[in-house]
């Protein structure tokens, strides 16, 4: 994944989807915190901290994320759907390969459709910052690449420690 596709995904994540990915999370095991769960709330009210957003454009991006929030809701449901379908297809006696790609296909359109979702609102968002919200928010997006760097990383290391990665194991006898 190149630079740039890392940088609007982060920011798509950032900005409106921290709290509807921390919702889906905890709308899965029962919820609570008015769906947002505790990480979401945080990471929002840090944002709007650090890019000293007025009311006017909290209250867009509160909205935003509402809006956003509830339109997810159905698709990671109608997602999880796909998703079970898929895999009792692939694990068939005989599977249909024509099912297996309907289904890869459903998955691939919901993803892009939610991906465009978060683009559209993130535009919108955008037209409200300032010249000087955007730089912030520039800083903001590459702290966040350095952070899932530095984790990937982490997690290499850390598979070092446990022997390597599987291809570096030998084969079993």
């Amino acid at each position: 994944m190149t630079k740039k596709w890392v940088g609007i995904a982060a920011v798509a994540v950032l900005v409106l989807g921290s709290g509807t990915l921390a919702f889906a999370r905890f709308a899965g095991r029962g919820g609570h915190g008015g769906g947002m769960g505790m990480f979401g709330a945080w990471k929002m009210a840090q944002l709007e901290t650090r890019l000293k957003l007025t009311p006017e454009q909290s209250k867009q991006m509160h909205d935003l994320m509402a809006a956003q929030r509830e339109k997810m809701k159905g698709d990671f449901a109608a997602g999880r759907d796909d998703r079970q379908a898929l895999a009792r297809e692939i694990f068939k006696d005989n599977p249909n390969q024509a099912e297996i790609q309907k289904r890869v296909s459903a998955i691939q359109e919901r993803h892009n459709a939610m991906l465009s979702q978060l683009v559209a609102s993130g535009q919108e968002f955008n037209k409200t910052l300032t010249a000087e919200q955007r730089a912030e928010m520039q800083k903001i997006i590459d702290e966040q690449i350095q952070v899932g760097e530095k984790m990937r990383e982490h997690r290499g290391q850390r598979g070092m420690r446990r022997g390597g990665p599987p291809e570096s194991q030998p084969a079993p006898k």
